[in-house]
């Protein structure tokens, strides 16, 4: 027998509307294959991408801000969160016209929209007010964080041209340029240091940009750092500077970077290590 959840998964709004008035209630809970946890049909609707289906459901009562229901996460999501995540800019501004949306609870889409690179999604949630700068003490900080991390170029230019703050801190006192050193995104780093971005800002463990493109071996984005300034003699909590990392990972290209800055270097603290790993 076909379920509302396989005529919901096709956007078969013809059957979806026969079974509403057979009587199926429009915010019953299906089990998503995808997603593996109970959704409503308007959630469905939004992962699909069916336009049509969503404004049906909405129009016979589907509540636009149902969240799925999980027993082993605390993270619940709406449609808006899903219609995000995969980038189907249609249904996201179809639920934003007819729902009555806070804007605070738009600061969870922005950030789908800007881990999975959907600039038009970001955009339409901006214009509808989303706060740029929401998530600032949540582990994975704010839309700019991720888009950093993520390495959208795009997306990270559109949240700053808004308002991004480009220094400001998740949970773990990391800014966005820690993300984008970490992942050696080496243009949006740059993107980042253009627009205020501080190059020796330290997370809650003394760890640097540099030091963290040191340790994840990026040596374009080890370059780019150094060029803007940032400081290579410095410490993290456990008393490494980025030539402890360099050499503690191997890393040949980034110890010769780090090294062809002459006396700014300081060599001292560091064992015999240095110099056959810096000419291999």
């Amino acid at each position: 027998m076909t379920t509302v959840y396989d005529h919901a998964v096709a956007g078969n709004a013809t059957a979806i509307e026969e079974l509403l008035r057979e009587g199926v209630d429009v915010n019953v809970l299906c089990v998503s294959d995808e997603e593996g946890e109970p959704c409503t049909a308007l959630h469905l609707a939004a992962r699909h991408g069916h336009a049509q289906l969503a404004e049906l459901l909405i129009k016979n009562g589907a509540d636009i801000n149902a969240c799925t229901v999980s027993e082993w996460c605390a993270i619940t999501e709406t449609p808006l969160d899903w219609a995000a995540r995969h980038g189907h800019t249609n249904v996201a501004e179809l639920l934003c016209r007819h729902g009555v949306i806070e804007t605070s609870a738009l600061g969870s889409p922005l950030r789908m929209a800007a881990r999975h690179g959907h600039s038009q999604v970001a955009e339409l949630l901006i214009r509808q007010g989303a706060d740029v700068n929401d998530g600032h003490e949540e582990d994975e900080g704010t839309a700019l964080h991720v888009a950093a991390r993520e390495g959208h170029v795009a997306i990270a230019e559109l949240l700053i041209r808004h308002g991004a703050n480009t220094n400001s801190c998740d949970r773990a006192s990391a800014s966005p340029l820690h993300n984008a050193a970490r992942m050696g995104h080496a243009v949006v780093a740059e993107l980042l240091l253009e627009h205020g971005a501080r190059a020796d800002a330290e997370d809650e463990v003394d760890e640097t940009p540099l030091g963290l493109a040191v340790y994840n071996s990026h040596p374009r984005t080890v370059e780019l750092l150094i060029q803007k300034g940032a400081d290579a003699n410095a410490w993290d909590k456990r008393l490494r500077t980025p030539l402890h990392l360099a050499v503690s990972k191997e890393s040949s290209d980034v110890a010769e970077i780090l090294l062809k800055r002459g006396d700014a270097v300081d060599v001292s603290a560091v064992d015999e290590r240095v110099d056959s790993i810096a000419h291999r």
